[in-house]
């Protein structure tokens, strides 16, 4: 199998595993934004302590990236063994201190990612309020795409030399 047919493979168990997410994800958002009329997404001032859309958003993301960085780490080990061309050496590198590194580094990539656009956002749209449904689906959004990138981004690290 070449290597272009194993990062297709891969990129197809990364989407799998972010449908999963994005399906617990829009359940647990719409239960905590029911009763909300408006939310606010962003507030003018940095400094402010009214709960907003991404101060509720990035430790959910945060966490999830950590939990399922290190499940995949694990589940890929026997998913990976069934690619074709992939060095099994790569795969039974320890969880400590390859795989706690490799899953911290993609950790604090995605917080720093959804904090700066966080941050751009405020700063260019001040006071921004949405209504419950828009804030349930760009929380979802986030978690999604942080499942996403967390997974394949761990998947495809396995497979690397490093």
């Amino acid at each position: 199998m070449e290597r272009a047919e194993v990062t297709r493979r891969v990129n197809r168990f990364a989407l799998q595993d972010a449908a999963s997410s994005l399906l617990v994800n829009a359940v647990l958002n719409g239960l905590a934004y029911r009763a909300v009329a408006a939310v606010p997404m962003t507030v003018d001032s940095i400094s402010s302590r009214e709960p907003t859309l991404f101060s509720r958003s990035i430790p959910g993301a945060l966490l999830l990236c950590a939990l399922l960085g290190s499940v995949t780490w694990f589940k890929f080990r026997k998913r990976g063994r069934t690619l074709a061309g992939v060095d099994h050496a790569l795969l039974d590198r320890p969880y400590f201190f390859v795989g706690l590194r490799i899953v911290a580094f993609y950790t604090v990539f995605v917080f720093g990612s959804i904090v700066t656009i966080g941050i751009l956002l405020q700063a260019w749209a001040g006071t921004l309020m949405v209504s419950s449904v828009a804030a349930v689906a760009i929380a979802t959004a986030i978690a999604a795409l942080s499942a996403w990138f967390i997974t394949a981004s761990t998947m495809r690290a396995q497979l690397r030399a490093s």
